[in-house]
């Protein structure tokens, strides 16, 4: 229903329930709902962003390759909006140095995946510059 604009993602349970599909252990229902969360990313603010980010990182965290492999297909719009997420959510989030945070946290996406070719390792390194570039600029 989110996909086809029926309903409109709002901060609501229903929505969250959606978003939380994301980190589901069935990859095949992983691989549904980056289309749904990926329309959330689109029309996501106040609340509603916070949660988005939230799941954002969790989700890069935790699925790196997958994600790569996923983002191939949406634009280039959606995937620089993914890592902006990810940034606000790591600037949010800090208690001492965002800047660190974000330093460490690309750190570890790099690392986590040695077995990377070299095409999406260029975009991993993208999608962390994307990351820090959002850090510094919002950074108070």
């Amino acid at each position: 229903m989110i996909l086809d604009n029926k309903i409109q993602p709002t901060d609501n349970d229903v929505t969250s329930r959606v978003m939380d599909s994301l980190l589901s252990k069935n990859a095949d229902e992983r691989k549904f709902y980056f289309k749904v969360f990926i329309k959330i990313l689109e029309n996501a603010d106040g609340a509603l962003a916070e949660m988005a980010g939230t799941l954002a990182i969790k989700y890069v965290e935790n699925y790196t390759s997958e994600f790569l492999d996923l983002s191939a297909g949406i634009s280039k719009e959606n995937f620089d909006s993914w890592a902006s997420f990810v940034g606000w959510e790591i600037l949010l989030s800090s208690n001492d140095d965002p800047v660190k945070d974000g330093e460490l946290f690309t750190e570890k996406l790099l690392s986590d995946c040695p077995e990377l070719i070299e095409k999406d390792r260029q975009r991993l390194k993208s999608f962390n510059d994307i990351i820090m570039k959002s850090i510094r600029e919002n950074q108070e």
